[in-house]
């Protein structure tokens, strides 16, 4: 009997109707999937994919084209991102890669460990791909940071030791085990350590913002990439960064994302960090957040001082304009609709939880990843994979690589999904910006290098 099998009829186990419950964990187990719609529907306005940036580096020289992804629960190793990379590359004809890779353990000044020394808070390794032709550029950064949640996951490792797990009935064991070893990353990103965390995301994007592969530090080193000492405003101006986010990481990724609106506070009288401040101004940076989960880890948490009417900040020629930290975020938050840990993000979202002066824009992804299976008429489907099928799922691939336009798009995407474009009618909800101080002291400071908190 597998985990999933296991985690299924437990699951079930909880519902009140034993018929039903019967029924679909048959079905699991006999793992006969009939052949349903897999739904695909995309709500939002056009975006441009990675392939849109690697086509410009031919008008660009020295333009090069930047994939972060972050992960989300439970312990990850460095490594974890190789079936999605390896899909996306494959998806662009990006077939020549690097002889090996980079690895950077991420430190920060403001986090010391036990002996003094800087303690490390993940690890960033890159690799690089470009095609036959050599006539186009991809770094892939992938950030490992579950090793700040790891201690947590320590503390419960004598819940799994026979003493505890031989009076446990089968399923439950397994129940215990996954909870044992997820649960530690929310209560550690939402405990004393989230500084750290977003001061891991602030530093791969630090790193993804230097000159390309030649300016990174070799393997073997604990680095923290301090943009008082680095020049990053032109390569950053030049330069296309894509973040890819799973489940957690997505909340963690525009927390940090955030933290951008305190820079010209926090640089004031550092001419490299305004510098810096106003290359972001000039940045759109889109983020495919697998699995979002935006909605419910904001639940407890206290909303942005400066938010609605991000017109006021992103319009050109708008009153508030000098004072936005991005020219464009797009947020595309992909939902399986029988995923339980995801969520879409509702039009009243944008404007009461995210800060409006990131310029953010959302679109809605609806995608059916894992398949439905039939048992005595009710349907089911897989709830792991529907939560870890994201990364192989052509589609998701498609819409990475090509984006969601009028023409370009992949044909997966092209064939097998609806697109319902959203046009900009202004209707961003209440305006709770116009009174708002500018820069809210005594928020993290997580996005530069540099920052207090993180």
């Amino acid at each position: 009997m597998t985990r999933t099998a296991l985690i299924v009829i437990a699951c079930l186990a909880l519902t009140a109707c034993s018929g039903v419950a019967r029924g679909v964990t048959e079905a699991v187990l006999n793992h006969k999937p009939s052949a349903p719609t897999s739904p695909c529907e995309i709500r939002g306005k056009p975006i441009s994919g990675v392939r849109a940036s690697l086509a410009s580096q031919a008008a660009q020289p020295g333009k090069k084209t930047k994939v972060i992804m972050v992960h989300g629960i439970s312990r990850h190793i460095p490594g974890y991102s190789a079936r999605f990379r390896d899909a996306l590359t494959q998806a662009l004809g990006l077939d020549v890669e690097s002889d090996g890779y980079k690895e950077i353990l991420i430190t920060h000044e403001n986090f010391q460990a036990p002996d003094g020394a800087r303690e490390v808070l993940g690890t960033l390794r890159v690799t690089r791909h470009t095609d036959q032709a050599r006539s186009a550029e991809m770094l892939f950064y992938e950030l490992t940071w579950s090793t700040i949640s790891d201690p947590g996951r320590d503390a419960l490792e004598f819940d799994q030791s026979g003493t505890y797990t031989y009076q446990r009935a089968e399923v439950n064991r397994v129940l215990k085990r996954f909870f044992d070893e997820t649960i530690p990353d929310i209560l550690t990103y939402r405990g004393l350590d989230q500084a750290k965390v977003n001061a891991a995301v602030g530093q791969a994007a630090c790193w993804s913002f230097m000159e390309g592969w030649d300016a990174l530090p070799g393997n073997g080193g604990q680095h923290f990439c301090d943009p008082r000492e680095l020049d990053l405003s032109a390569s950053l101006l030049r330069d296309d960064q894509f973040f890819v986010t799973h489940s957690l990481g997505s909340r963690i990724t525009v927390d940090t994302m955030a933290n951008a609106t305190l820079l010209p506070l926090q640089t004031r009288g550092d001419p490299a960090g305004q510098a810096l401040a106003r290359a972001l101004q000039e940045k759109t940076i889109t983020v495919f957040m697998l699995s979002n989960q935006l909605p419910l880890l904001q639940i407890g948490v206290e909303p942005p001082q400066v938010v609605g009417h991000p017109d006021l900040f992103c319009r050109p020629g708008s009153v508030r304009h000098k004072e936005r930290a991005l020219k464009r975020l797009n947020l595309v938050a992909l939902t399986d609709p029988n995923d339980i840990l995801s969520y879409p993000i509702p039009p009243d979202y944008v404007a009461q939880n995210i800060d409006a002066r990131l310029c953010p824009s959302v679109m809605n992804v609806t995608v059916g990843v894992a398949p439905v299976t039939k048992a005595f008429g009710v349907g089911f489907a897989n709830p792991a994979e529907a939560h870890l099928g994201y990364h192989t799922d052509p589609r998701v691939i498609g819409l990475v690589a090509d984006g969601v336009g009028r023409t370009g798009m992949a044909p997966e995407v092209a064939v097998q999904c609806r697109w319902i474009e959203v046009l900009d009618d202004g209707a961003t909800g209440p305006d709770a910006s116009a009174g708002a101080p500018p820069h809210p002291e005594g928020a993290p400071r997580a996005f530069v290098s540099r920052g207090g908190n993180g």
